[in-house]
């Protein structure tokens, strides 16, 4: 199975003002991780991604009413690894969207970067509640089952994509 790794940003927003600061932040023309495949079963395409107030899955019409794709990547997949992402998937849809988590992502890179100063994501809460970087990397380290090195408290979608540069690098996925 083609699992898509998408990094996006939203359409048809207002003042998408929480997208502007992550892409801010984080200097990227994207702000939102999201992971996509084909449902066989169904015959539908899915979107699995942690937005708005939780962890959830979203269907093609309104991915596309709702999300610019700006760059995408493709892992191949097997079985065993399918059925773990979907175990996966449905222990953890439903869970609380980290506002504060994201926050706090927002200090560390603050104080880092202006302050020169170490710091620990104060929000950081394990599992109780995800940001899209948070659960895409997660499920990046459980199917590829690849040492990354990344602090998924503090980790936004700049540090996933840097990631997935380094596979494509040594010709694990490839980019879409």
């Amino acid at each position: 199975m083609k699992l898509t790794i998408g990094f996006s940003k939203p359409k048809n927003k207002v003042l998408p003002i929480f997208s502007w600061l992550i892409r801010l932040v984080e200097w990227t023309p994207y702000s939102h991780v999201y992971l996509q495949w084909h449902n066989a079963y169904t015959d539908k395409l899915l979107t699995y991604e942690a937005g708005g107030s939780s962890v959830h899955f979203k269907g093609k019409r309104i991915f596309n009413e709702t999300i610019i794709p700006i760059h995408e990547f493709s892992i191949e997949i097997d079985d065993t690894q399918r059925r773990n992402l979907m175990a996966y998937c449905f222990e953890k849809a439903g869970t609380e969207y980290g506002v504060k988590q994201i926050l706090g992502i927002g200090y560390v890179k603050f104080m880092c970067c202006l302050l020169n100063k170490k710091v620990k994501n104060p929000f950081m809460d394990g599992d109780k509640s995800m940001v899209c970087s948070e659960l895409v990397g997660n499920v990046l380290s459980d199917i590829l089952l690849k040492e990354h090195h990344l602090d998924l408290d503090i980790a936004g979608p700049r540090a996933i994509y840097e990631f997935l540069l380094e596979l494509e690098a040594s010709n694990e996925i490839t980019r879409l």
